[in-house]
């Protein structure tokens, strides 16, 4: 199990003004969220949520003691995000610390990320675990400058160049110590660890077959003038014979023969195949004329087309037999042709259908977008494309076509609107048309729902998206339903069962 740090958490309870992010498991964000904000308001302060969706024009000055609390934060608009990083006390919860916008990201200090398996926080507010922070703690007296001189230390150690941050990490860091630990590493891991600079080292660059080519035609190059040099010699030296009382010279030895033909059964050395590295996208297809060069096979299997250079390389050492001496034209036969394989990997495609209509509810299409979201980072470190899919109103919308663009997608979901009916089968058809341009296994379809459907394409709204899910099912490879945290009404076990039923 894995737990909150308590001197961290009994700082901020006391002094939540150098904010907080909480970051991880949606549904453990959520549990925690609820048990932080009782937190609060059991220790006096005043709690205020915010909605990710409110207009900048709108937000309230902040009273003596509140607490502002804004759920899914990464959908926060830039003007709201300037608004919110002005008042003194700010709590978030986000998908990860960069989805976030900047200026909320430098307004709230800790970071604290909730993997699944996290200790409830009732286990630490019972009395039992959390310390408490008081001006004749354990950790007094504060020395401000050692805890300055840390921070300036630690920042500068991170690669963080921050004045606003090293503020609230000094006052975090006094009432840490007030608390009885050590500031130093709660700040490393929960305040310059999550924003440290880091420069990955690029990956080895994997042989390619063609240097792999050029190696062996150096090497066989090599080899082959080492031979010439010494046969050169034995020509050039002293006459054969001399002191040995002949003056015959024997005749050259023979050529040798060519080597054998490449058999079919496995590459050629000039053939090899570059593995691709795990964690790329796509799946591999074999054959076509599009692709890296892979295997050499005879020409006309598994449909390779004719490959010249290849095809010479087999050729080319018997031209002194075929030719009998005579130069100047290569007689090339129908067993010498040479066919290879080319491989290249088929774009994955994922399609999110996000249910914006009234029966979600603000709170669950809010939720949705946070997963969607979630599931957006995941796409984009496999460098998948995705398209976005909105199911409101009275039919639904492609809110964005298939691409690799994280900002298009992010704004696509933050200026996503709610309300009205529920056009799933109108979704899920727009889905498939989506699909129809994909290999089916490269396709991933996600839909954000709570079932109840209210808006057929012609019929009966149910009846409609079941007949639209069972074709879904058929064109993508993998298909997900994810149901709202809390669904006032869950209604998608008509949909589960006609999607494993194509």
């Amino acid at each position: 199990m894995i737990m909150i740090d308590p001197a961290l958490l009994a700082a901020l309870l006391d002094d939540p003004g150098p904010g907080l992010v909480i970051t991880g498991d949606s549904l453990v964000r959520e549990r925690v969220w609820q048990e932080l904000a009782a937190a609060l308001a059991e220790r006096g302060h005043r709690v205020r949520p915010v909605p990710p969706g409110l207009a900048a024009g709108d937000l309230e000055p902040a009273r003596p003691g509140e607490v502002i609390m804004v759920a899914a934060a990464e959908l926060v608009e830039l003007e709201l995000a300037v608004g919110l990083a002005r008042l003194p006390a700010v709590i978030l919860s986000a998908a990860g610390l960069d989805a976030l916008p900047p200026a909320l990201a430098r307004r709230c200090c800790a970071v604290v990320d909730l993997p699944v398996g996290t200790v409830p926080l009732r286990r630490l507010l019972d009395g039992t675990l959390l310390p408490d922070v008081v001006e004749g703690g354990p950790g007094a007296p504060v020395d401000r400058d050692r805890i300055a001189a840390t921070v300036v230390d630690l920042a500068d150690g991170h690669g963080v160049a921050d004045h606003g941050l090293e503020v609230g990490a000094a006052r975090l860091a006094e009432r840490i110590h007030r608390a009885g630990a050590d500031p130093r590493p709660i700040l490393i891991e929960h305040v310059f660890g999550p924003r440290a600079l880091t420069v990955a080292p690029p990956p080895p660059e994997p042989a390619d077959h063609d240097q792999d080519h050029d190696h062996d035609q150096d090497r066989d190059h090599d080899q082959d003038r080492g031979h010439d040099q010494d046969r050169g010699r034995d020509e050039s030296g002293p006459p054969r014979g001399e002191g040995t009382g002949s003056d015959e010279s024997e005749p050259p030895p023979p050529d040798p023969l060519p080597p054998a033909v490449p058999s079919a059964g496995g590459p050629p050395p000039w053939a090899r195949v570059r593995r691709a590295p795990a964690g790329r996208r796509g799946a591999v297809i074999t054959g076509g004329a599009r692709g890296r060069p892979g295997r050499v096979v005879p020409y006309g299997r598994r449909g390779a087309p004719l490959a010249l250079l290849p095809t010479l390389r087999v050729a080319l050492p018997w031209q002194r037999i075929r030719a009998g001496g005579r130069s100047g034209r290569v007689i090339i036969r129908p067993e010498d042709l040479r066919g290879q394989l080319r491989r290249r990997r088929a774009g994955r495609l994922t399609i999110m259908v996000v249910d914006a209509s009234g029966s979600m509810g603000r709170d669950a299409v809010r939720t949705a977008k946070a997963m969607a979201l979630g599931l957006l980072d995941v796409a984009y470190q496999r460098r998948d494309e995705v398209a976005i899919v909105l199911a409101r109103g009275s039919r639904a919308v492609l809110g964005l076509a298939p691409t690799r663009s994280r900002a298009k997608a992010m704004s696509c979901l933050r200026r996503l609107p709610a309300g009205g009916g529920t056009p799933l089968a109108s979704a899920l058809l727009l889905a498939v048309g989506l699909a129809e341009r994909y290999d089916p296994p490269a396709v991933e379809l996600v839909i954000f729902t709570d079932g109840r459907a209210n808006v057929g394409v012609g019929g009966d709204a149910r009846d409609d998206a079941a007949q639209a899910a069972r074709l879904a099912a058929r064109r993508c490879g993998t298909v997900r339903v994810i149901p709202p945290a809390r669904p006032t009404r869950p209604d998608q076990g008509w949909l589960t069962e006609a999607l494993a039923r194509p």
